[in-house]
């Protein structure tokens, strides 16, 4: 998990974190664990529901708009990473139309796996991934205007050098 003085996190599909307490109006979100947890601990988890909450609760606070997004990141894992992912902050990735997009793409080669977003300093964009075989952190950014025409024209050209990193203002995030 990310410094909570420097990074706050908007998005989480950790039970324990902000999931449980959007789902059930009487979590006071104090779970030190799973054990810990009423709604976890000797009652049934009804997952395709908190799946598909986990998904509306994306799509609504990352609603897809007229940009498209990449992600520079770094992998942590033995096998160096995803396809069109590059496993180093010098690399970035293919071109998305969404977050959920991304999430997706991440999720892809996986199984299970839990993901946090959050805002960092300048209105960054960070997405967190942990799974079996380790953690990836990648940052969120997209095409400025320069860039997108370049990509459109189909130029070949470092999408690094015509990004916009702070690109937490592009959505009409809310809190609960």
């Amino acid at each position: 998990m990310l410094r909570n003085d420097l990074y706050t996190i908007l998005w989480s599909t950790y039970l324990d974190e902000e999931i449980c307490s959007n789902i059930y109006d009487d979590c006071n979100n104090q779970c030190s664990d799973d054990y810990d947890c009423p709604f976890r601990n000797g009652c049934e988890i009804a997952y395709d529901y908190v799946n598909d909450y986990i998904n509306d609760n994306l799509s609504e606070k990352f609603k897809e708009n007229e940009y498209q997004y990449f992600v520079v990141g770094d992998s942590c894992n033995w096998y160096g990473g995803f396809p069109n992912l590059k496993p180093n902050m010098n690399g970035f990735s293919d071109l998305y139309n969404s977050i959920k997009d991304i999430v997706n793409k991440l999720s892809e080669n996986v199984g299970m796996c839990e993901f946090r977003i959050y805002k960092g300093k300048y209105n960054s964009l960070w997405i967190e991934l942990s799974h079996h075989d380790g953690s990836e952190l990648y940052q969120v950014c997209r095409l400025n205007k320069q860039g997108q025409e370049y990509y459109d024209k189909g130029y070949n050209f470092d999408f690094r050098n015509k990004c916009v990193k702070g690109v937490f203002k592009d959505f009409k995030y809310y809190q609960y």
